[in-house]
């Protein structure tokens, strides 16, 4: 019999399954997101999948581009407008060769599902966060699991973000997260959590146990 630790709560927490003649699952409130990592890692040969990280590569410049001048994600954006190749292109350089740990890209056993950005202030005091979740993989509760992530170990310094009053669903991650709102600026909402403030929804270390090969990225 073989355990597999998945995340299974809305709480993000840990609960086993077990892989025998038949499957035995230990835990009874899950969500859609846990359901799907389930069945995928069993047709996958029943391999716990995985979130990780890792850092830009030249290959993702494309892929970037593709991600942020989606409908949804313009939409959301504090800058609407469509990004050219062009400007893009120049944007991308300069992350790639001024601060690559900026940015890293989210994983899900392999396949890239989103990407985060942290801009740190001089003092490295203070910390913005901004997140994209690739267009096809929305709704299934990663933009919470990777802002979590990404997030958790910044207890010490301040975190910000700032999300349009319209966008819901970011709203509802930062809320949960035990973020605040500190100030409104027309349509955007500034979030903060502060060091001393509840780490709200913590996920244990386990959640990122990582296959043999993957890369990963501290930012």
């Amino acid at each position: 019999m073989t355990t597999l630790l998945l995340p299974a709560r809305n709480d993000g927490r840990l609960c086993p399954f077990f892989l025998a003649d038949v499957v035995l699952i230990s835990c009874i409130s899950i969500d859609t997101f846990s359901i799907e990592l389930w069945f995928v890692a069993l047709k996958r040969g029943c391999r716990a999948m995985s979130l990780c990280f890792r850092g830009i590569v030249p290959e993702d410049s494309d892929m970037l581009l593709r991600w942020r001048n989606d409908p949804e994600t313009r939409h959301n954006s504090i800058h609407t407008s469509e990004v050219f190749p062009e400007e893009h292109a120049r944007w991308f350089h300069r992350m790639m060769t001024v601060d690559p740990s900026r940015i890293a890209v989210a994983e899900l056993d392999g396949l890239p599902v989103g990407v985060i950005r942290l801009d740190w202030n001089d003092e490295r005091d203070s910390s913005e966060v901004s997140f994209t979740v690739a267009p096809e993989h929305r709704r299934k509760g990663l933009g919470f699991r990777i802002v979590q992530l990404k997030t958790e170990g910044l207890s010490n310094v301040r975190v910000l973000a700032r999300v349009k009053v319209t966008n819901l669903g970011s709203r509802r991650i930062f809320d949960r997260l035990g973020f605040r709102v500190v100030d409104r600026i027309g349509d955007l909402l500034l979030y903060a959590r502060d060091p001393g403030d509840a780490v709200l929804g913590e996920v244990s270390s386990a959640f990122q146990v990582v296959e043999p090969g993957a890369r990963r990225v501290s930012l």
